[in-house]
This record gives C-alpha cells, sequence and structure tokens, in this order.
C-alpha cells in the first residue's frame, strides 16, 4: 500500500484517472443510449446524442485551465473510448431486454 502512495501522481494515479473518465463517460453514455432506446428514439436522434456527448467531452477537457488544471488529449481519448464501449452496452442490454421480455410477457 505503501508503494501505491509513492506512486502517487505517476503511473498508477494516470491509468486510474483514464479509467474514471473512461467509467464516468461510459455510465453516461449507457444511461443516455437506453433511454433513448426504449423511448425510441430515431437514428438521427442517436446520432445527435452521440455528438452532444463528443462535443460535452471536448468542452469539458477544453475548460480544465478555467479550474486550474491542464486539458489532456488522452483524456478525451478515453472519454470517446468510454462513450462508445457505454453505447456498445447499451445496445447489447437492449437487445436481450427485449428479447427476455418478449419470451417471458408475449408468448
Amino acid at each position: 500500500m505503501e508503494q501505491l502512495k509513492e506512486d502517487y501522481g505517476g503511473f498508477i494515479h494516470t491509468l486510474g484517472d483514464k479509467a474514471l473518465h473512461l467509467l464516468a463517460y461510459g455510465g453516461v453514455a449507457f444511461l443516455y443510449f437506453l433511454a433513448a432506446r426504449f423511448a425510441e428514439f430515431s437514428r438521427k436522434a442517436l446520432h445527435r446524442l452521440l455528438g452532444a456527448l463528443l462535443v460535452f467531452s471536448a468542452v469539458d477537457e477544453g475548460t480544465q485551465a478555467l479550474v486550474g488544471r491542464n486539458a489532456d488529449w488522452l483524456d478525451l481519448l478515453f472519454n470517446l473510448a468510454g462513450i462508445v464501449i457505454g453505447l456498445f452496452l447499451s445496445k447489447l442490454f437492449y437487445i436481450i431486454a427485449k428479447k427476455t421480455v418478449r419470451r417471458f410477457f408475449m408468448e
């Protein structure tokens, strides 16, 4: 445990920071896209939602200097990866949920 404290600000901190970016944006994307799927948004609306998440991510990184932090391209990359993973997982969850509902309630 002491070694982790000594490495704060090094690789372990960076890895943890990137994982948080991935999880945060992945979670947001998962929830937004899942809600949009169940609300039966059009494909065009889903693309707009994806664009809005990407723009928000870029603005979030771009305004880091306003609060005494630095923007990082790697953070933006992990935000994007989180959004893509969240989109994939929401689609997978939606397909499984739809099949399960059909099997148990529609047959």
